[in-house]
């Protein structure tokens, strides 16, 4: 694994353990490379974790969320 961010060690195992297989990856985003990604989506091939959706006038308590470390998913603002 590349990069400086946590290590997945124990995220890998519990995946294992459930019969999932864990992949992190990251991109510099481009429109054919989200198109992709969109269509891997609606195909079921991938799914996102999502820990909390609130509405983009709460991007305070969003930002607040992520930075408690506690966040085991994505936290998406809605508009």
């Amino acid at each position: 694994m590349r990069g400086s961010g946590p290590d997945r060690t124990a995220v890998r195992e519990q995946a294992k353990a459930r019969g999932l297989r864990f992949a992190e990856f990251g991109f510099t985003p481009s429109g054919a490379d989200l198109e992709s990604i969109t269509n891997l989506v609606e195909r079921g091939s991938l799914r996102v974790a999502v820990d909390h959706v609130l509405p983009l006038e709460e991007a305070a308590k969003a930002h607040e969320l992520g930075e408690t470390n506690r966040v085991t998913g994505k936290i998406v603002l809605t508009p």
